[in-house]
């Protein structure tokens, strides 16, 4: 998680040269690294909750598939909501 925490802090330093709208690559990239280290945190979290190795998400210390894991986590910057399907 301190790795993800550097990479935030390095990005809000970064900022987008070009300030045109229409076809502005450079925008469209800032965009896109900005939403991928918004839900960094999240993907690692779950990650490392879930006690379990399913499908191509393979953890060493938890070799086993497990019924209880059978779920789907719904986050919002507020809170923290489970479902079971």
């Amino acid at each position: 998680m301190g790795e993800i925490k550097a990479l935030q802090f390095k990005f809000s330093k970064v900022g987008v040269r070009d300030k045109k709208i229409a076809c502005n690559y450079e925008l469209v990239e800032y965009i896109k690294l900005a939403n991928l280290l918004t839900i960094a945190p999240i993907i690692v979290s779950m990650a490392l909750a879930r006690e379990e190795s399913r499908g191509s998400h393979i953890r060493e210390d938890f070799p086993e598939s497990r019924d209880n894991f059978l779920k789907s986590f719904i986050f919002s910057s507020k809170s923290v909501e489970e479902r079971k399907y």
